[in-house]
């Protein structure tokens, strides 16, 4: 069909939403900052720095910010990092935890979406429809990078590993040794407490569940058959 003379603007579209699917939208989605910062505060504890939950949810929301409004989604986590820095006198342990909070929370929804798309694309009744074709790419990607991540882990945790394939040798004559080593000291930190770990990713999955749960009910506001 030929494309409408007049095309309905923001405003008036903004005006039909339902408020109350709107206003929930916006109600549900403090949980996931909430949610993210106790699993940032609890992997600063693990590195011996307090800060108060207060100023862990005011950081946090500063990235938030930036990752929204910026290009990009991690020039946020960079600001993040240098005001957490200006928290204490551990420094590099700050600006690491920062990185390391943000691969739990990719890796985890790397996680949720290849076991999603997995779903979809197995039990669909077309198996062959692009929707269930493209559902099994995906779940494959995500089984590749959950592996290389695995991988890379098992490598950065391993010393004779390293060093076997001569991820040692290359790493000891980088520049900036002395960060280098303060990153590998907060690795050995967090390798040494798996439960943590293994808590910081099982709380992100209510996170995630979180925004897929306010973006429902936005596409409800706007009439959209989600």
């Amino acid at each position: 069909t030929p494309r409408p003379v007049v095309e309905a603007g923001l405003g008036w579209i903004v005006s039909q939403a339902d408020p109350w699917m709107l206003a929930a939208a916006i109600a549900v989605f403090p949980i996931t900052y909430l949610a993210t910062s106790l699993r940032w505060r609890r992997l600063l504890c693990a590195l011996d720095i307090n800060i108060t939950l207060v100023r862990v949810i005011s950081l946090n929301m500063v990235g938030a910010f930036y990752n929204s409004f910026m290009p990009g989604s991690t020039g946020g986590d960079v600001l993040k990092a240098y005001y957490a820095s200006k928290q204490t006198t551990h420094k590099t342990r700050a600006a690491v935890s920062v990185f390391v909070d943000r691969a739990i929370g990719l890796l985890t929804l790397v996680v949720m979406g290849g076991t999603i798309a997995a779903i979809q694309g197995w039990t669909s009744d077309e198996p062959d429809s692009p929707t269930a074709v493209a559902c099994r790419q995906i779940a494959a990607m995500c089984g590749v990078i959950v592996c290389g991540f695995a991988l890379g882990v098992l490598v950065m945790g391993w010393p004779s590993l390293r060093r076997a394939i001569g991820l040692s040798y290359i790493i000891n004559r980088l520049p900036l040794q002395h960060h280098i080593l303060k990153v590998r000291e907060v690795a050995t930190i967090y390798k040494r407490r798996p439960v943590l770990m293994l808590w910081a990713i099982l709380v992100t999955f209510p996170v995630h569940v979180t925004v897929v749960v306010s973006a429902i009910f936005a596409g409800k506001a706007f009439g959209l058959p989600i």
